[in-house]
């Protein structure tokens, strides 16, 4: 399934409210079955959604784990986007809070075969970056968790081999939170720096 976009219906302060669009989009039933949303949660354009599913005929549910790629564009008539995918599916996106996960109905009461498999290895990429952010956060010396003024040395690989770079938390006026420059011109994306020391915290 491609893209699909459409005028939003819901909004926050003036824009399109991606999780009350994608709760809509969750919310149907037919003649066989019905499918309500439980919980969804944003992460950053992406919405996680835990949806139960309800089989008219036996009235057997169950709760599948549904991943929403958004895109909002505000100049344009048809100013939301998204692309739908079941975890299934096997999902790239792998950032689902626990709390989602946790509603889940077990893999091999819902899926058969690839299906069960992929969703299953989906839920554990997930698992596994809930972990890693509960380890971050305790970390006093994370980066999230240094204060604005902090100093660190940044090691990373170029083309022309291993190399160093000292770095700055700056407050930046047109970001919502903190960011690391060296110097004033060159920022480095947090998603970049994998191995650093503390120099000043």
């Amino acid at each position: 399934m491609g893209w699909t976009a459409y005028h939003a219906s819901h909004y926050t302060k003036g824009k399109p409210d991606r999780v009350a669009e994608v709760n809509d989009l969750l919310t149907w039933s037919d003649e066989r079955i019905e499918f309500s949303v439980i919980l969804s949660k944003a992460v950053g354009s992406t919405v996680y959604s835990a949806v139960k599913q309800t089989d008219k005929a036996t009235g057997k549910e169950s709760v599948i784990g549904v991943v929403t790629l958004t895109s909002i564009d505000t100049s344009s008539d048809f100013n939301f986007s998204y692309k739908e995918i079941e975890e299934s599916c096997g999902p790239s996106e792998s950032k689902c809070p626990q709390a989602i996960l946790d509603l889940l109905s077990p893999v091999e009461t819902i899926y058969g075969g690839r299906a069960q498999e992929w969703a299953a290895e989906w839920r554990e990429r997930c698992a596994e970056y809930n972990a890693a952010r509960k380890t971050e956060r305790a970390n006093p010396d994370s980066l999230s968790n240094l204060p604005v003024g902090s100093q660190i040395c940044w090691k990373y690989r170029d083309s022309e081999g291993e190399k160093e770079m000292e770095l700055v938390k700056v407050d930046h006026p047109s970001r919502k939170r903190p960011i690391w420059m060296c110097g004033t011109r060159t920022y480095v994306p947090v998603t970049r720096i994998k191995t650093y020391s503390v120099i000043r915290a």
